[in-house]
C-alpha cells in the first residue's frame, strides 16, 4: 500500500511540474551539485535559458550539459554570478576523434566545459574567475555569443585545431586582459562569416598564428592608446609570415582613427565607432482595429555606426509589432510600444489608442436653456466606449446658440437653433434641437412692507422684467409659517404676532427675487386692573396699581393713566402718589381701543377711624365700640389712636371729637371768606 501511495504521489508531481512550462529561469545553488535539485521535472524539459548564481561543481557541469543535449537549453547560459568549486562528477564529451572526461577545479574554466554540444545562442561566464584553462572549451560546438568574464591578465583562445573556435560567432574579452593569445583561431574551413572579437581597453599584447583571424572578421577595440598594443608575429607551419590582422575590419573610438592607421591594425579597414546618444519616436498614434503602419525611430546622433533598435509592445494583444517597426492594431485598448537602440539601450516610447470603426453616433433630442447659460451635451459614438469618440459639433444659427469642439452650447439669444454632432471616423450625424428662453431678470414687489391684525389678509403683487421673460411663475415663500402664510399667487394670512419676510424668487432665476417684511399684531379687547380701590394712611405712603391689557398678547399695551383729583393723588404708569386728604378715582385707558378700568384710592388722615375720608361723630362712635369690644369692619386702629399711645381709649374719643370741632370751625370761616 505505501509503494502504491509513493507511486501515485510522484506520478501527480511529475504531471504538476509538466504544467508549469518555465522557459527561462535564475536559480540559486547555495549546494554545489545540487542545482538538478533546484529545477523540477517540467521545467527542465522546456528550459531554453537560465541563469545559475551560487556555488556549482562538476556535477552541475555535467547537468547543464544534459539539459542541452537531451532538452531545450540553447538559448542563453549565464553564470556570470556562480562560483566554481572543485569536485563532483566528471563530465566531458567525444567525437569520432577525441574521447575527453575532466572535472571542476575552484575559480578555473577548464578545458571541455562545453565541448560537443548542441548550438547555444549565448554563454556569460563567472567573473570570479581566476584562471582560464579554456583552450578547448568549445571544441565542435557553436555558439554565437561568447561573453568571458574573470580576474586575470592573459588568455589563449584555441589550440591550433580547427574545430575548437571556429563555430563561435562572437567574443567578448573581459577588461583587465593585458595579453590575448589568438592561435589559429579561426579559417575560412569554418565556413562563418562576420566573426567579431570585443578586445578591452586594456590590451597591451596580442600573440596569433597561422593567419588567426579570417578576412571577413569584424575586431572592436576599445583602446585609446593603439600604439602601445604588441603584436608577436610568427610563420606559420609552411614557413609563411603571417600578420596576424591581415584582413577585415575594426571599429575604434572616436577619434583615435590616425592612431590604429599607425599600429598594428593598419591592414584591417578602420572605422570610427560613434556611439547612439538618443533615440526619438513619433509622438502617440491613433489607429482603429485592423490598421496597419510602421513607426519610424530617429536613432541619434545620424551618423551613429549601430542604428539597431529592438521593438516592444506593452500589450501585443492590441497591438503586434515586427522587428522592422511595423505594428497592427489588433483589438480595442491601449498600448505603449517601446523602442530600444542596441548600442547604450536607450529608449523612446509612444501610446497608441486603438479604436473599433465608428457605426453610428448618439446625442440629446432636446434641450432648453436661458440666455447666457451653457449646456453640455451628451454626445457618444457608437458603439460605447470602444469605438473613436472624436465628435466635431456645428450650429445652425450661432447668434442664438454656439457649440464648442466639447459639445458645450452656449445660449446667445431668445430662439430655436440645431446642433449637430458629427463623427470624425465614418461622419455620422446627430441633431439636438436647442431652445433658448429668455430669463426673468428681476422681480419687484408693490410693497416693502405691511403690517396686518391677526386674522387679516392681504395679496402680494410681482413684476417680472424683463416683460418678455418665458418663465413668470413666482416662487412664493414665508420666512416664518408660523406667523404668516403665503400661497402661491402670493396670498397671505397673518396668523399670530409678530414679523415675517415674505419672498418672490423667479422660478427660473434664483437671482431674481424681493421681499416684503410683514408685520402682524395682536387688537387690544379691555383692560382690568388688580383691585377696585386702595387705601393709604398717610401722605407718605404711595402704592402700584397693576394693570392687565387683554388679551395677554396684545401687541400695544400701552396704556394712558388718569386720576380724579390730583388734590388727593397723582398717578404715573401705575405709580399713586398722595398729594391730599380725601378720595379720588384713578383710571387706566388702553391707547389702541380705548377701553379703561378705574378703582378708588382714599388717603385718610389722623381721627377718620372710619375710614370715610370725613372726621365726626361717627368716629368717635367707632372709638366707643371698639372700647366696648364691638369693632366694625371699617374701624381703623391706627388713624384711631390719636393720641399715638398705641391703645384705644376715651382719650382718643375725645380727641376726635376736638379735631371734627376744628374742623368744622375752620369750614366755616373758609365758607365766610368765600362768602365776603
Amino acid at each position: 500500500m505505501r509503494k502504491l501511495l509513493l507511486l501515485l504521489s510522484l506520478v501527480i508531481s511529475s504531471c504538476l511540474n509538466v504544467y508549469s512550462q518555465a522557459t527561462s529561469m535564475t536559480v540559486d545553488c547555495q549546494n554545489p551539485g545540487w542545482l538538478s535539485f533546484l529545477i523540477n521535472y517540467g521545467d527542465q524539459q522546456t528550459l531554453e535559458n537560465i541563469k545559475v548564481t551560487g556555488y556549482i561543481n562538476g556535477t552541475d557541469i555535467k547537468f547543464l550539459r544534459e539539459l542541452n543535449l537531451n532538452r531545450s537549453l540553447s538559448g542563453v547560459i549565464n553564470l556570470e554570478d556562480a562560483n566554481i568549486v572543485a569536485g563532483g562528477e566528471s563530465y566531458g564529451g567525444s567525437d569520432n576523434y577525441v574521447n575527453v572526461s575532466t572535472t571542476t577545479q575552484d575559480n578555473t574554466i577548464s578545458p571541455y566545459m562545453f565541448a560537443y554540444l548542441n548550438p547555444i545562442r549565448k554563454v556569460i561566464l563567472p567573473k570570479s574567475i581566476t584562471n582560464y584553462e579554456g583552450n578547448y572549451l568549445f571544441l565542435n560546438t557553436k555558439v554565437d555569443t561568447l561573453i568571458i568574464n574573470g580576474n586575470f591578465e592573459g588568455i589563449s583562445i584555441g589550440d591550433g585545431h580547427d574545430n575548437i573556435f571556429w563555430k563561435t560567432r562572437c567574443i567578448y574579452f573581459p577588461e583587465g586582459v593585458k595579453n590575448i593569445n589568438l592561435n589559429y583561431l579561426f579559417h575560412s574551413y569554418a565556413g562563418l562569416s562576420n566573426i567579431e572579437l570585443f578586445f578591452p581597453s586594456t590590451l597591451e599584447k596580442i600573440t596569433g598564428k597561422n593567419r588567426c583571424v579570417s578576412e571577413d572578421a569584424v575586431i572592436h577595440c576599445s583602446s585609446i592608446n593603439p600604439e602601445i598594443i604588441q603584436d608577436t608575429n610568427t610563420t606559420n607551419q609552411w614557413g609563411h609570415y603571417s600578420n596576424i590582422f591581415w584582413q577585415g575590419i575594426i571599429y575604434v573610438p572616436k577619434g583615435t582613427k590616425e592612431k590604429y592607421e599607425q599600429s598594428i591594425f593598419n591592414k584591417l579597414t578602420i572605422i570610427e565607432d560613434i556611439h547612439v546618444e538618443g533615440i526619438t519616436l513619433d509622438q502617440n498614434k491613433f489607429l482603429y482595429v485592423g490598421d496597419e503602419t510602421k513607426l519610424i525611430a530617429q536613432v541619434l546622433p545620424e551618423d551613429a555606426l549601430n542604428k539597431g533598435v529592438i521593438w516592444e509592445s506593452s500589450n501585443p494583444e492590441i497591438i503586434e509589432i515586427a522587428d522592422d517597426g511595423s505594428i497592427k492594431a489588433m483589438t480595442y485598448g491601449t498600448a505603449i510600444i517601446t523602442a530600444t537602440t542596441v548600442d547604450g539601450e536607450f529608449k523612446a516610447s509612444c501610446t497608441i489608442n486603438v479604436y473599433e470603426h465608428t457605426t453610428g453616433i448618439e446625442m440629446n433630442d432636446y434641450i432648453s436653456i436661458s440666455i447666457d447659460d451653457t449646456y453640455t451635451l451628451n454626445a457618444h459614438t457608437l458603439p460605447l466606449s470602444t469605438s473613436d469618440e472624436r465628435i466635431t459639433f456645428s450650429s445652425s444659427n450661432s447668434d442664438i446658440a454656439s457649440v464648442n469642439d466639447q459639445g458645450i452650447v452656449i445660449a446667445r439669444k431668445k430662439g430655436t437653433c440645431t446642433i449637430t454632432a458629427t463623427s470624425v471616423d465614418g461622419g455620422y450625424t446627430a441633431t439636438c434641437e436647442v431652445i433658448v428662453t429668455q430669463p426673468a431678470e428681476a422681480v419687484t414687489l408693490e410693497k416693502h412692507s405691511l403690517t396686518l391684525k391677526v386674522g387679516d389678509t392681504d395679496q402680494l403683487f410681482a413684476q417680472i422684467t424683463p416683460a418678455t421673460a418665458d418663465n413668470k411663475v413666482i416662487d412664493w415663500s414665508s420666512s416664518d409659517e408660523e406667523v404668516v402664510s403665503v400661497d402661491a399667487s402670493g396670498n397671505i394670512v397673518a396668523l399670530k404676532p409678530g414679523e415675517a419676510w415674505v419672498k418672490a424668487v423667479s422660478n427660473d432665476n434664483a437671482a431674481a427675487k424681493d421681499s416684503c417684511k410683514v408685520t402682524v399684531t395682536q387688537s387690544v379687547s379691555g383692560i382690568t386692573l388688580a383691585q377696585d380701590n386702595y387705601t393709604l394712611l398717610s401722605l407718605d405712603e404711595t402704592v402700584q396699581i397693576e394693570a392687565t391689557v387683554l388679551p395677554a398678547d396684545a401687541t400695544n399695551k400701552d396704556i394712558r393713566w388718569s386720576s380724579s383729583n390730583e388734590n388727593v393723588c397723582v398717578v404715573n404708569d401705575g405709580k399713586v402718589t398722595p398729594t391730599g386728604y380725601g378720595m379720588a378715582i384713578v383710571m387706566a385707558s388702553t391707547i389702541e381701543g380705548g377701553y379703561s378700568a378705574s378703582c378708588i384710592v382714599k388717603v385718610l388722615e389722623m381721627g377718620d377711624a372710619n375710614g370715610d375720608c370725613v372726621i365726626d361723630k361717627a368716629d368717635a362712635e367707632e372709638v366707643a365700640y371698639y372700647i366696648l369690644g364691638r369693632p366694625s369692619s371699617k374701624f381703623i386702629f391706627v388713624l384711631a389712636d390719636v393720641n399715638e399711645d398705641k391703645k384705644i381709649s376715651i382719650l382718643d374719643a375725645v380727641g376726635i371729637i376736638n379735631i371734627a370741632i376744628m374742623k368744622s370751625t375752620a369750614s366755616a370761616r373758609l365758607k365766610a371768606l368765600d362768602e365776603q
